[in-house]
Order: C-alpha cells, then sequence, then structure tokens
C-alpha cells in the first residue's frame, strides 16, 4: 500500500513537472516572438503599400531563414510535438512561433515565419505546395479581401508579380509563363541572394 501511493505520488509530480516545462516552453516562446515580430512591425510600419508590406515581409522571412543557424535550436527541434493539435491549447505553441523565436534554415521554417508575420498583420494566408521533377517545394499565398490570391516565397527570396507592380498568384504567374513572359520578370527577386532556379 505504501509503494502505491510513493508510485502515485512519483507519477503526480512527473505530469505535474512535464506539464509545467511544456508550459514554460510556450510561454518563453511565444513571448520572443512576440517581442521579435513586434520589433520587425516597429520597422515596417513605414510601408502603407499592401505590396511593400508582403515585398518586405517575405524579404524579412528570406533574410531570417538564410541567415540561420545549420543546426537548430533544441526547441525547435522538437517544434512538430511542441505544435501538436494533440496537445491542449494551453501547451500547444502557436504554429509558426518557435520558428520566429528561434529561425532555422528549413523551407518549412521559413513559410511558417512569414506565414506568422503575415498572421499579425490580420492576413490570412495558406501553405503552397509545389511539386516538380525536382522535386517538392513549399511557398505562401496569401487570401486577399477580394478573393484574389498573392504568391510569396520566402524560402527561394521570390514573388510573383506582373509587370514589376502587381503581386499576383501562382495560377496567374503560371499563366504568364505559358503566354509567353520570361520567367524572370514574373517570379521576381527580393534579395540579391534570391535563387529562382525553381
Amino acid at each position: 500500500m505504501n509503494f502505491a501511493k510513493t508510485l502515485l505520488i512519483f507519477i503526480l509530480l512527473v505530469l505535474v513537472l512535464g506539464i509545467g516545462a511544456l508550459w514554460g516552453v510556450k510561454t518563453m516562446t511565444e513571448q520572443k516572438a512576440e517581442e521579435k515580430v513586434a520589433t520587425y512591425l516597429e520597422k515596417a510600419e513605414e510601408y502603407t503599400n499592401l505590396t511593400q508590406k508582403l515585398l518586405n515581409a517575405t524579404l524579412h522571412a528570406f533574410e531570417q531563414n538564410h541567415d540561420a543557424d545549420e543546426s537548430p535550436h533544441i526547441i525547435a527541434q522538437f517544434q512538430k510535438y511542441l505544435e501538436s493539435e494533440k496537445l491542449p491549447a494551453f501547451l500547444r505553441t502557436s504554429k509558426g512561433a518557435i520558428g520566429v523565436a528561434y529561425p532555422q534554415k528549413s523551407d518549412k521554417a521559413a513559410v511558417k515565419n512569414l506565414a506568422f508575420i503575415l498572421g499579425k498583420q490580420g492576413f490570412t494566408t495558406q501553405e503552397w505546395k509545389i511539386i516538380s521533377p525536382e522535386g517538392l517545394k513549399t511557398a505562401l499565398i496569401v487570401k486577399m479581401e477580394d478573393g484574389t490570391f498573392k504568391y510569396l516565397d520566402p524560402v527561394d527570396g521570390v514573388v510573383a508579380m506582373y509587370e514589376n507592380q502587381v503581386l499576383i498568384g501562382p495560377y496567374a504567374a503560371r499563366f504568364l509563363v505559358a503566354d509567353g513572359y520570361d520567367y524572370r520578370t514574373v517570379f521576381v527577386k527580393v534579395h540579391e541572394e534570391s535563387d529562382r532556379s525553381f
């Protein structure tokens, strides 16, 4: 009987410590992400034009991914579990917060980072998967209030544009290239090290 009580107390203690640790990681990570985004948004206030806002956010996410360490932070290594829908909401880290708080060099992290930043500015986003003979690629599309979409690629640092003035969606970009537009004028670099080779 005494052993059973001791075992039960031990299990409860481990459970409480585990919940406390998860809650601590969630709180610390989200606070750090919020602070980083707030700093970014302060600088981004000068961009009142929608196109400039989206270009600047894409550039920021590209630079974060490009400059990130090759080896991810310990918390970033557990991102899949910390953001899992199986965790209760009060323990689950917000999607994208880990990538913002602890930048890592990965396609998924860059896209989540951009989605998190744009979400804080009121934009609705979703991941966009591209399958090609070279493999799978992930980018982001932003759904506008008028129902149109904008294609942003924080991984390669590229956005889709019409005549270097209007951001467009992936289907419009594909039709322009199919109609004979040079892909280099449709997929515009946001940084000198952007890569259009996809």
